[in-house]
């Protein structure tokens, strides 16, 4: 059992980030992802994804424009949920954000895919 529990029963320690990935309504990166925010624009627009016909709410904000093809194999982008493709490709632009090297021999307490 780790030696520090806080409050919320978490293992206690520092945070630090070191880099940044992002895919989101308002870009596919970082980059753009920011200059949608510092451009006021809104990634809510309506549903497009499926046929929200039968529906109260026919907005969203969805991801556009994301292709798992450039970034995965076909079966591993079969078996991986839409989100958890999104989350894979941001955290491997944050690591790359970050500059660091993932050496197995040295364990960094990182978790990345």
């Amino acid at each position: 059992m780790p030696e520090k529990w806080g409050r919320d029963g978490m293992v206690g320690g520092n945070v630090v980030v070191t880099g940044i990935g992002a895919v989101t309504p308002l870009g596919l990166d970082r980059n753009s992802t920011w200059h949608g925010l510092l451009a006021g624009k809104s990634g809510v627009g309506a549903i497009t994804a499926f046929d929200a016909g039968d529906l109260l709410t026919r907005i969203a904000a969805e991801v556009r424009g994301f292709d798992p093809a450039a970034h995965f194999t076909p079966e591993r982008a079969r078996r991986m949920a839409r989100f958890s493709q999104f989350a894979v490709v941001a955290a491997r632009e944050a690591v790359a954000d970050a500059r660091l090297t993932v050496d197995p021999e040295t364990p960094t307490g990182s978790a990345w895919w």
